[in-house]
């Protein structure tokens, strides 16, 4: 709403108008993301994603964990992962172990790495799939993943199980390795 003022001056008998103008600013509440709350003590199932044995070692309490080979849980509390996180974080980043509980993923800011894991849960079903589909899959992995599929590719080279020269040079392109030397 606008208003005028008119004063006149005893100099000059001159009009001065003065507008004053009422702005009103409306303010939408943006609802607040935070983040869900874990219980530290909590414990979580994590399971080993190399291709043999895996030793974590804790930095704070000098706990030492032990999965035996690829596909092995073991269980480690949220607490101890936040500490991983800061000071081993290669493994959960390239990664070495994956958290089966998603709450603590995106808790511990993983959910987008662990989004470019599908396909690679299972070694052995990851090898069914088309030299394509190992292709594209191959493109957008971590390097941790990528070393284990290595590793895999060459055991099953060395038993006879891995032939199909399609996916060995898809292998071999994606992964900068040679296979070549472990064929029968």
């Amino acid at each position: 709403m606008a208003t005028r003022k008119r004063t006149a001056s005893p100099k000059n008998e001159m009009e001065i108008t003065q507008e004053n103008t009422n702005t009103v600013e409306v303010q939408q509440e943006k609802p607040i993301m935070r983040k869900k709350q874990i219980d530290l003590d909590m414990l979580v199932p994590c399971r080993n994603v190399t291709d043999g044995r895996l030793v974590y070692k804790s930095r704070k309490t000098g706990l030492q964990t032990i999965w035996m080979s690829h596909g092995d849980i073991e269980y480690i509390d949220v607490g101890e992962l936040l500490t991983m996180k800061a000071s081993q974080p290669k493994f959960l980043n390239e990664p070495w172990l994956v958290i089966e509980n998603d709450d603590v993923v995106e808790y511990l800011g993983l959910k987008h790495l662990y989004q470019r894991l599908v396909g690679t849960e299972d070694l052995d079903l990851f090898f069914n799939k088309t030299h394509t589909e190992m292709a594209e899959i191959l493109d957008r992995i971590p390097n941790g993943t990528k070393d284990a599929i290595a590793t895999r590719a060459r055991k099953l080279i060395e038993e006879g199980i891995l032939y199909d020269n399609r996916k060995i040079r898809v292998l071999e392109e994606k992964l900068k390795i040679d296979l070549s030397l472990f064929e029968k």
